[in-house]
């Protein structure tokens, strides 16, 4: 029995199938790819493209789940309403690993540019709000060993993508990682690059929806709104004021609301609510 996982493409981004795990090494065929390593570890799950095409037509109801990665390009309104149709559907699941923090691909600048392409007027009805900023989590932070001049090992640090990790002192409230959740399952840790903050909308689905979140920065972490952001490495970074805990994955499960519930449109028209 295979799951069919559909992977939405036609957005500018970097494809699971794209070879840039590695370094390229010589003129020979290229290294692995995200998509065969989960082909590989996960044979009942069969990962293909989803071309949404404008949202011309209906997404494949025998899709299990589709996944968002980071755009490039905005989602219409009319793709974004496909997506609610096919979750409508029920028993369907919809992952976005995105965030409004845009680099382009290869740009050794990292400069960053802060842009939802629409994808906050999806998950904002779903009660999950995507802020359009960049977490900086001082508290806990990727880092990396390099050696110095002088032939010492020296750490650089960066505070923009955050180290997730499974630390016991915190309280339910103040939790980093969830562990029970199943996409986090036994994991003592996990790097969140260039994520942006989130917020819980309790009042957009109701009451017997959960919506909780999953994991989150440590309180020393601020956010950057500028309309240009400075990703590169560097050895200090100078926190800005106001640090906080900020919300960084969230998950809605249950009989879901339709985002687009009382505004109709006359092309697409899904339930106003997943029968399961």
């Amino acid at each position: 029995i295979k799951h069919r996982i559909g992977v939405i493409t036609g957005k500018d981004e970097l494809k699971l199938s794209d070879a840039n795990l590695v370094p390229k090494q010589g003129q020979g065929q290229g290294g692995p790819t995200l998509k065969g390593i989960l082909e590989q570890a996960f044979p009942f799950y069969k990962v293909e493209d989803l071309d949404l095409k404008e949202g011309a037509n209906a997404i494949d109801k025998d899709l299990a789940g589709i996944i968002m990665t980071q755009p490039q390009k905005d989602y219409s309104e009319k793709e974004l309403r496909r997506i609610d149709e096919f979750l409508m559907l029920g028993g369907k699941s919809l992952v976005v690993y995105a965030s409004a923090v845009n680099l382009k691909p290869n740009d050794g600048s990292l400069s960053a540019t802060l842009n939802t392409h629409n994808m906050d007027k999806l998950l904002d009805g779903y009660g999950i709000h995507m802020n359009k900023d960049a977490v900086f989590d001082h508290g806990a932070q990727f880092r990396v060993q390099v050696m110095t001049q002088a032939g010492q090992p020296a750490w650089i640090r960066h505070p923009g993508i955050a180290h997730v990790i499974n630390d016991p002192r915190m309280d339910e409230k103040q939790k980093l990682l969830d562990t029970g959740f199943a996409g986090f399952f036994r994991m003592d840790e996990v790097i969140f690059p260039f994520p942006s903050s989130l917020d819980i909308k309790r009042d957009k689905q109701p009451a017997d929806v959960k919506l909780e979140v999953v994991a989150r920065s440590t309180p020393a972490a601020n956010v950057d709104t500028s309309d240009t952001i400075d990703m590169k490495l560097r050895e200090q970074w100078r926190p800005k004021a106001k640090q906080d805990q900020r919300i960084l994955a969230a998950f809605a499960d249950g009989k879901l609301k339709s985002a687009f519930a009382g505004s109709p449109s006359d092309d697409v028209k899904p339930a106003e609510r997943a029968p399961q």
